[in-house]
């Protein structure tokens, strides 16, 4: 009989019985285990149990399951006191008895040693004033990291080696110091200590992608942090009033991984991530951007995270402006820097949206009969136009849209930046910004190729109009998402963008009205974001082009 132990990244562990012989862990609900983090797949690992042999296997997950530190490909047998990595998850496997039940409350290299215990001095000790000094004596200037990392042996080597002469000045009477905090600015601020002794203990400014993956250079920071730490509470330079915990927290992903950014991006609500400073983070869960409390230590920490995002998604930010991206875990990302923007680097991830049309619908986008109405659109292969502000959800409609064309039929998709949620076998994703081309080019290019259905998003101004002539010279069957002015009248807005290149308004009602099936206006208000209208074209006229609003 086994037991299951899961530990944190801050520490925190729950133990589960091994009740019956398969257990799936994963991060959504159903799964025996729930990890709810965003870098844990939906179905992410399965743990069995034959006989007195437990066997860990990964199933396909994006991230990959480790054992000992070792990505596994295939069915991995485990024995007592290995550790199965799961993004920010440790997974052992112990039986429960009460002798383990003890041991889950020492000290573990995931979380920072426990602060000492204050000593007060008892009221009947007859011990002389003076007696407490000698304890207290000048350290050598540099002191080794195997003694720096022994954890003290009683009460005595604490009073003796742990704490400053301020505690001891606490028991007089005099007035109580503020405690010092994180998010206070003391003299001495532990996190950006912390952060300076632990780049002397190992390579904080690494940027490569495959070693934020790396279980073992996790586990090896944690336990470079734990000692560290443990170093700075011996030698009096950390309040004991300070959280380390969560000091450590920040530390540990600021030194392997994205830092502020991982707390976030672990959060399944989020849809935009906005970072202009060290300091101010905004978050944007469906009703617009809010200050997150989350920070980094430094301007250095920042520009560190930056670089293993440009990393991530396969570039590097030297002599780059502006960069675009996508992340290998899903997240859009566009990286500005100097000279574009006076104070950088300034970062933004979009979280793209997986939902279908009926998901778009329980989510209040929609009425369930628009949602059914749009479906059947496409399949009867209509031109369908989502028009909208930037930021009102063309992006999230459009990708629904996009899931409803048939997987046997060929698809060109063709984009300024990397902003739908597409994927499929017979499909050509054109990202124009990656080129160094404009996205009119990239159209021309791309409705060359061989395709049954052409996805065109991010089009605005005169982009606009190219694909309209492109589409219009096509059999239907096309998708447009076009960025206009106005979310009350979807139809006008679609005519100043298509005319912005200087075309007569007569010629572009004329390519509207002939290229143009169907225009679904959304929009954003008070009550997020949703479709405002379904439009169905019936024709053009004198510069003008009717239409009949679909009832939903």
């Amino acid at each position: 009989m086994y037991a299951v132990v899961i530990t944190d990244e801050g520490g925190a562990r729950r133990k589960l019985d091994f009740p019956k012989p398969e257990l799936t862990v994963g991060r959504v609900q159903g799964n025996d285990i729930v990890l709810s983090k965003r870098n844990v797949s939906k179905q992410h690992a399965r743990l069995t149990l034959k006989g007195e042999q437990a066997v860990v296997v990964d199933l396909n997950s994006t991230n990959g399951t480790w054992v000992n530190g070792r990505k596994i490909s295939s069915p991995q047998s485990l024995k007592r006191g290995d550790k199965i990595y799961i993004a920010d998850f440790i997974i052992t496997l112990e039986q429960p008895s009460a002798d383990s039940e003890r041991a889950s409350s020492a000290p573990r290299v995931s979380e920072p040693p426990p602060l000492p215990a204050k000593q007060s001095i008892p009221t009947h000790s007859t011990m002389p004033p003076q007696s407490s000094m000698p304890a207290r004596r000048p350290m050598s200037p540099r002191r080794s990291i195997a003694a720096d990392s022994r954890t003290p042996a009683g009460p005595t080597d604490v009073r003796g080696t742990s704490l400053p002469p301020r505690i001891e000045r606490r028991e007089t009477g005099e007035a109580r110091l503020p405690a010092r905090t994180e998010t206070q600015t003391p003299i001495a601020d532990p996190l950006g200590a912390l952060m300076s002794r632990l780049a002397g203990r190992m390579d904080i400014d690494n940027v490569d992608s495959a070693a934020m993956k790396n279980q073992e250079r996790w586990s090896a920071a944690r336990a470079a942090i734990a000692e560290t730490f443990l170093s700075m509470q011996t030698d009096g330079s950390v309040n004991a009033d300070v959280d380390m915990r969560q000091v450590a927290h920040i530390a540990l992903h600021e030194a392997v991984g994205l830092g502020a950014l991982d707390d976030v991006l672990s959060d399944e609500s989020v849809r935009t991530v906005v970072v202009k400073g060290p300091s101010h983070i905004f978050v944007d869960r469906g009703e617009g951007l809010d200050a997150a409390s989350l920070k980094f230590s430094s301007e250095g920490a920042l520009h560190r995270v930056a670089r293993r995002l440009a990393a991530g998604s396969g570039q590097t930010l030297e002599a780059q402006p502006v960069l675009h991206g996508r992340l290998s875990f899903g997240p859009r990302l566009t990286i500005m820097q100097s000279p574009l923007v006076v104070k950088g680097p300034v970062i933004e991830l979009r979280i793209g949206s997986t939902k279908s049309l009926e998901q778009l619908a329980e989510a209040g986008w929609m009425s369930g009969d628009a949602a059914t109405y749009l479906a059947k659109a496409v399949a009867e292969c209509r031109n369908i136009v989502v028009a909208g502000p930037r930021g009102s959800g063309v992006a999230e409609v459009m990708s629904a849209l996009a899931r409803e064309l048939p997987e046997t039929e060929n698809t060109v998709v063709i984009e300024a930046v990397p902003d739908l949620d597409i994927d499929r076998d017979r499909m050509v994703s054109l990202i124009a910004t990656d080129s160094g081309i404009s996205l009119g080019e990239a159209i021309q290019h791309g409705t060359r190729l061989e395709a049954e259905h052409l996805v065109l998003n991010d089009l605005s101004g005169a982009d606009t109009m190219t694909a309209l002539v492109a589409v219009l010279g096509r059999e239907p069957g096309h998708l447009l998402g076009v960025h206009s002015w106005s979310t009350k009248d979807a139809i006008e807005g679609l005519l100043l963008a298509a005319g912005c290149g200087g075309a007569e308004r007569a010629c572009v009602a004329q390519l509207v009205g002939g290229a143009v099936d169907l225009v679904v206006a959304v929009q954003r208000g008070p009550e997020g974001r949703r479709v405002s209208g379904i439009l169905e074209i019936q024709g053009h006229e004198a510069g003008d082009v009717s239409f009949q609003s679909v009832p939903f």
